[in-house]
């Protein structure tokens, strides 16, 4: 992101890291209702650090906000 973070996913969330690798925060877990995943397949980012993911089989997009810096 516009930090230098990097975001990575797995099947049920999102791994937040720093361009040093030292883990910071983990985002979503398994499931349908607001802020779980099934199977994210894309993220972006905005210059204000809100993190848009697809959501691949709930057949949505996720938007995250106020993530820690």
């Amino acid at each position: 992101d516009i930090d230098g973070f990097v975001y990575v996913s797995d099947r049920y969330r999102v791994q937040k890291f720093d361009l040093a690798g030292r883990f910071r925060m983990t985002l979503g877990s398994e499931g349908a209702e607001d802020g779980q995943l099934q199977y994210p397949t894309g993220m972006a980012t905005t210059p204000t650090g809100t993190l848009y993911v697809a959501d691949r089989d709930n057949r949505r997009i996720q938007k995250f906000t106020r993530l820690a810096r």
